[in-house]
């Protein structure tokens, strides 16, 4: 598997993969997410890891200090594509940054593989939050060691 920066090329199997994972992500609008992938892209800030085709993608924000999407291919799930791409992003951030994402609540199944990658990475639970409308959790991570190993 490779991670590697994303492309105006990919948006067509970015935009396949999310299709089949959209129920993961309440309230989205596919049309303004497209418009914000080619941003993402644009600043470099946009990764795929790939073998053979696209196994999963992320974006973030260094600006921001935010991890703003993160997603499997339903059919490579459990395979560590999601800690990879998860390495690499948090890699890019300079020591003592912290970086948030949002992801489900505690009690909310679908979030239940996403709070166990980020836990096991060393994020912690922050504050109870909504996104487009939907109950989430922003867990947080400052970068001040080195990342926890397999």
């Amino acid at each position: 598997m490779r991670i590697r920066k994303a492309e105006a090329g990919d948006i067509s199997a970015w935009m396949q993969i999310l299709h089949l994972v959209e129920q993961y992500f309440p309230g989205l609008c596919l049309e303004e997410y497209e418009k914000g992938l080619e941003e993402s892209i644009g600043r470099e800030e946009a990764l795929v890891a790939e073998e053979k085709g696209i196994l999963g993608m992320a974006a973030f924000s260094l600006s921001r200090g935010e991890i703003e999407f993160l997603a499997v291919h339903p059919a490579v799930r459990r395979r560590g594509v999601a800690r990879e791409l998860l390495k690499y992003i948090l890699a890019r951030f300079p020591e003592g940054r912290k970086i948030t994402v949002e992801t489900y609540r505690e009690a909310d199944p679908l979030g239940t593989a996403a709070r166990a990658l980020y836990r096991a990475m060393g994020f912690s639970p922050g504050p109870l939050t909504e996104n487009f409308g939907y109950p989430c959790q922003r867990w947080e991570y400052e970068k001040k060691r080195p990342l926890p190993r397999e």
